[in-house]
C-alpha cells in the first residue's frame, strides 16, 4: 500500500558544463523508494534556491524552468492519485508513466512469456538423462556409453547457466511483475543446477518438484509433470 509521494528538485553539481551551468534533477520518492530523472534543463547555481527548489531569477528562461517544475509536480501527483490506495507503487513505475511509457508492453517485451515451459523442457531433459543413466548402470554394456552421458550432463549444465543469465534481465527488474510460480520455477532450476554440480541430491529435487505440483491447482497458470527416475 503506497501512502506518500514526495517530488524533490536538486542540482547535480558534478555535471557542470563549460558555462558553469549544472543540470536540474527530479527525485521521486514513494514510501522510501526513490528514483531520479533529469529535468533536461540547466541553471547557474547562483540563480537557484534549493530551499524553494526553483530558480530565483526573473529571466524568461527562469520563468520557463519554474513553470516546468510546477507542471512536473502536478503531473506526478495526478498520476499517483489515480492508483488505488491498496496498490503498491514504485517510483520507477510512476516516472515511466509520466514519460508516457507503455509499461504493460514493456513488461511483455522484457519478460520471457515461455519461461515456465522452457524450465519444464530443461527438467524433462534432465529426467530423461537420469532415466538413461539408470538403465546404463543396470546394463553396463548398453548404449549410450557412460562418457557420452557425462558429456550430455555437462551440456545441460551449460544450458542452465546460459538460461539463468538470460532470465536475470527481467527477473531482477523491479518494474517487471513476477508471480509466485516464476519464483518457484527459478528455485527449481537453481536447485537442479546444484544437483548437476553435485552439491544437492536428486531425491531432494524430486521432493521439491512434488511441492511445486501441489501449488499448481491454486495458481491455474501451469501444468505439472511426473517424475519417475
Amino acid at each position: 500500500m503506497s501512502k506518500s509521494l514526495a517530488v524533490w528538485m536538486y542540482l547535480r553539481h558534478q555535471k557542470k558544463n563549460a558555462e558553469d551551468k549544472v543540470p536540474i534533477y527530479v527525485r521521486v520518492t514513494i514510501d522510501g523508494d526513490y528514483e531520479d530523472f533529469s529535468l533536461s534543463k540547466r541553471v547557474n547555481p547562483a540563480d537557484w534556491s534549493q530551499a524553494k527548489q526553483k530558480c530565483t531569477g526573473k529571466t524568461q528562461e527562469a520563468v520557463l524552468i519554474n513553470s516546468k517544475i510546477a507542471k512536473i509536480r502536478g503531473d506526478l501527483t495526478t498520476l499517483f492519485d489515480r492508483f488505488p490506495v491498496q496498490e503498491v507503487v514504485k517510483a520507477k513505475h510512476l516516472i515511466n508513466l509520466y514519460h508516457g511509457a507503455d509499461l504493460e508492453k514493456d513488461q511483455q517485451l522484457k519478460k520471457d512469456s515461455q519461461y515456465h515451459q522452457r524450465v519444464l523442457a530443461i527438467i524433462d531433459q534432465y529426467l530423461a538423462l537420469k532415466n538413461r543413466q539408470k538403465k546404463a548402470l543396470a546394463k553396463p554394456n548398453a548404449i549410450p556409453h557412460p562418457d557420452r552421458l557425462a558429456e550430455e550432463f555437462d551440456a545441460l549444465i551449460r544450458s542452465i547457466e546460459e538460461f539463468l543469465q538470460q532470465s536475470r534481465t527481467w527477473m531482477d527488474d523491479q518494474v517487471v511483475d513476477k508471480t509466485l510460480m516464476d519464483a518457484q520455477y527459478t528455485f527449481l532450476l537453481k536447485f537442479l543446477y546444484k544437483v548437476l554440480k553435485g552439491t544437492a541430491s536428486h531425491e531432494t529435487f524430486r521432493k521439491w518438484v512434488s511441492t511445486k505440483n501441489t501449488f499448481l491447482p491454486f495458481c491455474n497458470t501451469d501444468t505439472g509433470w511426473r517424475i519417475n527416475p
